[in-house]
Order: C-alpha cells, then structure tokens, then sequence
C-alpha cells in the first residue's frame, strides 16, 4: 500500500485513534513522536517508551520548554471536523487499542517489546540524518549516522540499542515538519487527523516528506503485509509508552483544547531547540 492510499484510508477511517499527547511541554519532552516505513506510522508521534528521556529528541540544555514565553497559538477553523475526529479517535482509544496493549503487554515480556520499539525506531535514522543536516545540526547528523551504524550491525538491525547502552550516544530528535520550522514556517491550522491524531498544516507537509524520504517506504509488501507492521507498531508502542491520555482526560476540563495546546507548544519548543542546538554548534 503506498502513501497516498495510506493517508486516504486515514482520512476516510473512523473511528480512530489519538496518540502521544499531553497537557504540558514538560510530559510531552518525555513521552512524544518518528518517521514512516513502507508505510510504517512514525513511531515517536504516539509516545516514546518509558525509558526514553529526553536526549532522545534533543540534548536537555538544547529543548527550548518555553517556560517564560507566551503560550503558542494556531487557528483551528476546522475545529468541527477535528473534535469529531478527536471523539472517534478516543472511542477506539478507551474500547479498543488500549485493551489490546494490555493484553499484548501481559502475555510479552517487556524486554522483546524494548526490543521492537528499538527496531522501529532504527529504521527511522535516515530521516533523523538527513533533517538534522538540513537545520545545519551537522553533530546532531554525525551522531544519528553513527547511532544507524553501531545499532544496525552490532544491534542486530536495531533491536537492541547498542549505541545508548554501550557508547552513551543519544538518539536525536529531528523531522521535515521540524526542519520548516527551524527556517521560519508557521503552523498553518491545526488540524486532528484519524488514526495519526493532532497536527497542523506544515506538520502533515513534513510527515508526507519523511514518508518519501525514508528508503522503507519504497519496499514492496501487500496491503495486508502494510497493516499487519503498522498494527504491531501502534499496539508495542502503546504497551511501552506511559498512558498520558487517561491522565490528560482526568485533568482536563476540554481535553481536546489541551491536546491541541500540548501538541502545539510542544512542536514550537522543539522547533526553537533545535535552532538554538544549530546556532551553538555551527563555528
């Protein structure tokens, strides 16, 4: 199946799920976003596992939290369509998919699911690589280009991550949605999504490109083969992520306005990471 009938199914899916979201930057720095594969749903979007910190997105003196600044905003002008889209994503959410990650989390021991996120999230190298070279991150570049290496040989096809573990290099954090930021594009409208949840206009731009970009996306598998790797995907993630949503309903009056804010701050204090991590680290 390729992209654009991937995304078509997205769209027309429903119900569906949201994924990886939050009330504050502080939760979202530990627990959000990668990239796709053939097509493979990005595998940070929907939360990183419980041991990801954050040096996985970016070094802690390089995330920008924002704390002093003025929230973010971003039109919402079709907040109809995006609360119908937010309801049916949390109907399969709480009925469905969270019920299958328990029960997928029962019965396989956490270190074989370590072991599948740290896959998934090795296939999304290159496309970390290569946007960490286009915002002129070019450490940031050297260090994901040595990650892909260590964990692809001596990590068996990254299923352990052998370059955090044993040679103490941290994944980075770096998509296209990202690299326009970095260069002064603004978010466009907010926009929520079946199944990939909250975005906004220039971070479905830059989820399509990561999607051409990634070498996966070009290996042939059927339609079946397609759904099959992305429902591993969503489910081993779940099973490894902390439930942030549950916790964003119980603490939130509007959940969807919290969901909205969350993933808005969080994209622009990860945008003004990386240009601060650019700036630093260019001679």
């Amino acid at each position: 199946m390729r992209l654009p009938a991937f995304l078509l199914l997205c769209l027309l899916a429903s119900p569906a799920v949201v994924w990886g979201v939050d009330v504050d930057v502080d939760s979202l720095k530990d627990s959000f976003h990668d990239n796709y594969g053939g097509v493979v749903i990005p595998n940070d979007r929907f939360g990183s596992s419980g041991k990801s910190t954050v040096p996985d997105l970016l070094d802690d003196e390089d995330f920008d939290d924002g704390a002093d600044a003025p929230r973010a905003e971003v039109a919402d002008p079709l907040e109809g369509w995006n609360r119908l889209m937010f309801r049916l994503n949390d109907k399969l959410y709480v009925w469905a998919l969270r019920p299958t990650a328990d029960f997928y989390a029962e019965i396989l021991p956490g270190d074989i699911r370590g072991c599948i996120d740290n896959f998934f999230t090795n296939l999304g190298a290159p496309v970390r690589l290569l946007n960490s070279f286009l915002q002129g991150r070019f450490k940031d570049a050297g260090t994901e280009l040595s990650r892909f290496a260590i964990n692809s040989t001596i990590g068996v096809a990254g299923l352990a991550d052998v370059a955090a573990a044993d040679f103490g290099i941290s994944r980075r954090r770096a998509d296209f949605g990202q690299t326009l930021g970095r260069y002064g594009l603004g978010n466009g409208f907010f926009i929520c999504w079946p199944i990939l949840g909250p975005s906004t206009l220039r971070e479905t731009v830059g989820t399509v490109v990561d999607s051409l970009v990634n070498p996966t996306t070009y290996i042939e598998k059927s339609a079946s083969e397609t759904i099959t790797v992305n429902a591993v995907q969503i489910v081993n993630k779940l099973s490894v992520s902390p439930d942030i949503y549950t916790e964003l309903k119980k603490n939130s009056l509007d959940p969807y306005v919290a969901m909205r804010q969350g993933y808005v701050d969080y994209r622009r204090a990860l945008i003004q990471g990386g240009k601060q991590n650019a700036e630093k680290k260019t001679p």
